[in-house]
């Protein structure tokens, strides 16, 4: 499975739309970070976790 084979997890998104609406800022800066967090957290080989937002 892909979990098992991942050691470096990058995460880089964001928004140059500093007046975007609030629950779209929130699905990109917010609930996107979640979710790689929790598919790095399967992750068995994983070593690191990079976030890079403009959040």
């Amino acid at each position: 499975m892909l979990w098992e084979e991942i050691d470096i997890v990058v995460n880089v998104a964001g928004s140059t739309n500093f007046y975007e609406r609030y629950d779209v800022s929130l699905n990109i800066k917010t609930l996107g970070a979640k979710y790689v967090l929790e598919f790095a957290k399967q992750c068995t080989k994983v070593q690191m976790l990079l976030h890079v937002s403009t959040g």
